[in-house]
């Protein structure tokens, strides 16, 4: 059975953290939970995992509940899954691929005092679709105007940042029974003066895949975990070393994958690479969605607001949310 593994809550704290105390020119919008709950209406799923053919129209719900009282209105639109630059998923506002197979959905929706509201939906799925996994999500979001309990202003411009509440559900689509499942390491390289190792992994294959393995220096070696990575999509595994000698070192990675049945191997001399630059966001004209947390009964969101450009995306790069570096090796898989 395929499945999308979601981020660990523990990674919310780490990313919210780097967002904290960034330049003016960078405009972060922090999503915090409080004032609603979105739900799939299906007991114990924080996402929706629909596995159909292709040519398929299934019907499913949106449950939304607002436990105050006071009138709440929420706008709701179709979000695209995406991998993430460090692996897991992450969406950014779309209608197209799998977000444009959401139908029905209304833009928004307004919840009378301690009211529960249930959206019916459908996923709509073309008949020409290759079989593969695919991920889009459901947005819902608050008007904003209001910092929640806990958040105070010094009056002192610092940075800019404008405080809603929002919450995304995955909708993970299994469409058929893929035939390709396959993962390349594209590079390992050193960075950070060789007391980092840099993984670069891309799916090459049509399925959610969730790596784990190792990758050794001589005679040490560290552990490998990835989360999800989408069909297509490459990410970067970073794993924190003592530091070696400025010099070449012969290394490899092990990795296995669906559900250990296949193994894909790198080797070779391990160099220090040159200036970091930024890794693969995705380009958006609206708010992209960097990391996403699920935590029952309201997920952690960090967005990193639209039209931020080169500075925004600098000061992104600075804090070390972005790093990666072009290696050489050889690579082996089964």
């Amino acid at each position: 059975m395929r499945s999308l593994v979601p981020a660990a809550v523990t990674a919310a704290t780490a990313a919210l953290g780097l967002l904290i105390g960034v330049s003016p020119a960078f405009a972060a919008t922090v999503l915090a939970p409080g004032t609603f709950s979105v739900g799939t209406g299906v007991p114990g799923a924080s996402y929706y995992s629909i596995h159909v053919l292709a040519g398929s129209n299934t019907p499913h719900d949106l449950v939304v509940s607002n436990p105050t009282g006071a009138s709440e209105t929420l706008a709701i639109r179709t979000e695209l899954g995406l991998t993430a630059t460090y692996s897991g998923d992450t969406y950014v506002p779309s209608h197209s691929g799998a977000a444009g197979w959401l139908a029905g959905l209304p833009s928004s929706v307004k919840l009378g005092p301690h009211a529960k509201v249930t959206i019916p939906f459908q996923v709509d799925v073309p008949s020409h679709t290759k079989a593969a996994d695919y991920l889009a999500g459901v947005a819902a979001q608050s008007t904003p105007g209001s910092l929640p309990d806990g958040v105070k202003t010094t009056g002192k411009p610092a940075a800019t940042a404008t405080v809603v509440r929002q919450v995304v559900l995955g909708v993970a689509v299994y469409v058929g029974t893929p035939a390709i499942s396959s993962l390349k390491i594209q590079s390992v390289t050193a960075a950070a003066s060789y007391s980092e190792l840099v993984i670069r992994e891309h799916n090459a294959g049509l399925t959610f895949l969730h790596p784990i393995g190792t990758v050794s220096v001589g005679s040490r070696s560290w552990t490998l975990r990835s989360s999800t990575v989408l069909p297509g999509g490459t990410a970067y595994l970073v794993v924190h070393i003592p530091r070696l000698a400025p010099a070449p070192h012969v290394a490899s990675v092990d990795l296995i994958y669906r559900h250990g049945t296949k193994h894909v191997s790198w080797s070779g001399v391990l160099v220090e690479s040159g200036p970091q630059h930024s890794g693969p966001i995705p380009a958006s004209t609206g708010p992209q969605l960097v990391h996403v947390f699920p935590s029952s009964p309201f997920p952690w969101i960090v967005v990193v607001a639209a039209g931020v450009a080169s500075a925004g995306l600098g000061a992104l790069a600075g804090v070390g949310i972005v790093r990666y570096r072009r290696g050489s090796g050889r690579t082996s898989s089964s």
